[in-house]
């Protein structure tokens, strides 16, 4: 996808509400720029990366909602934002899929914290920015059998502190 300036902008769109795009397994999106523009649902079954550290990757579904099954991937430097409409988050749980942050990843989590995490979040690199708002809320028996408490382990080899990616209540 061509990231361009705002008014050329590559989008993936539909004058159908009903319509849900669908990335199936095996297919990749890659680039920056808009998927949905509130008005269409969308799968993700497979991977969709921002690479671009010039402009982010907004996924803007209607009520039909993102379902995601498979990557939400943001590279070094890169954004994603899922604006709305997230179909694994609900009740404090965020269910399914994989949300892989080397940059920065937002979800539209604006009405309680992640309390449960039920899907797979990868952190990788020294700090990678993950952005679930407010916040995401561990119970600090789930950190306990980690090997260093005060952070978490990242693909890399480095170290992230856990207040900065999840933090506490009280801390």
């Amino acid at each position: 996808m061509n990231p361009g300036n705002s008014a050329q902008r590559s989008r993936i769109s539909s004058s159908d509400g009903n319509f849900i795009l669908t990335n199936d397994t095996d297919h990749t999106i890659l680039g920056s720029s808009w998927i949905g523009l509130n008005n269409m649902g969308g799968v993700n079954k497979e991977t969709i990366v921002v690479n671009n550290t010039a402009a982010p990757l907004y996924i803007n579904p209607n009520a039909m909602l993102l379902d995601n099954q498979g990557t939400l991937r943001a590279d070094s430097g890169a954004t994603l934002a899922v604006l709305d409409g997230l179909k694994n988050y609900g009740s404090g749980t965020l269910t399914g899929g994989t949300y892989y942050a080397v940059g920065t990843i937002k979800l539209p989590v604006s009405t309680a914290d992640i309390v449960t995490n039920a899907a797979t979040i990868v952190m990788d690199g020294r700090h990678p920015p993950f952005s679930a708002m407010p916040t995401i809320r561990m119970p600090r028996r789930a950190l306990q059998p980690m090997r260093r408490p005060e952070t978490l382990p990242s693909r890399t080899g480095g170290t992230s502190p856990r207040r900065e990616c999840f933090p506490m209540p009280g801390r």
